[in-house]
């Protein structure tokens, strides 16, 4: 498993992930949707988070789910935080799919 930290060391030449995050593929998250995803799990929930509009409560999504998530998606588990900013998801414990995938470009 390879943690990526992202935001300035990653943007920064020569910061300690500028060259990993070279290698990830370009995702483009203002064009129209190519696939779907369902969004598994194992169908609990969780009793205190809150439901949209009083309905029922989202389920709980397990963390190992969003790396399996962004594999689907995208050819790499580590670009689950585009997948979700595409679908405008907040809460990355508690969404429902199916989840819209974005176009992906060629990894540099």
């Amino acid at each position: 498993m390879v943690f990526v930290r992202v935001g300035q060391s990653a943007d920064e030449e020569g910061g300690e992930n500028y060259e990993l995050a070279q290698r990830l593929p370009a995702v483009d998250l203002t064009a129209p949707p190519v696939d779907t995803l369902a969004v598994g799990g194992d169908g609990s929930t969780d009793r205190d988070a809150n439901a949209p509009d009083g309905g029922e409560p989202v389920p709980e999504v397990p963390p190992g789910e969003l790396g399996r998530l962004s594999l689907a998606a995208f050819g790499t588990p580590m670009l689950w935080k585009l997948l979700l900013e595409y679908n405008n998801i907040d809460d990355p414990a508690h969404f429902n799919g199916p989840l819209a995938v974005p176009p992906v470009g060629e990894a540099p």
